[in-house]
């Protein structure tokens, strides 16, 4: 059963990986210093490699409250499926 999000107006997207190197560890530890206040911004994080809590955590410092998680991982298998042939 789909969690109401209850948010209105626009927000910026935060994207705190960088590179394609800082996708797995992506807020896997705390932001730089000079990351803005987070707190008006939708933030995209990769699922990487760390838990969820230290991301969590790490992004609530700086005041972060709208986290949207995705998967690289899950993304490159489906492409791959798409491109492996079938036994």
């Amino acid at each position: 059963m789909p969690v109401p999000f209850n948010v209105s107006g626009p927000f910026p997207l935060f994207i705190s990986a960088n590179t394609e190197a800082e996708l797995l560890a992506d807020a896997c530890d705390p932001l730089p210093d000079d990351t803005p206040d987070l707190s008006q911004s939708v933030v995209l994080v990769n699922r990487g490699t760390c838990t969820l809590g230290t991301k969590f955590n790490n992004l609530q410092a700086k005041n972060a409250t709208m986290i949207l998680y995705w998967s690289l991982l899950m993304y490159l298998i489906e492409v791959w499926k798409t491109m492996a042939p079938i036994f």
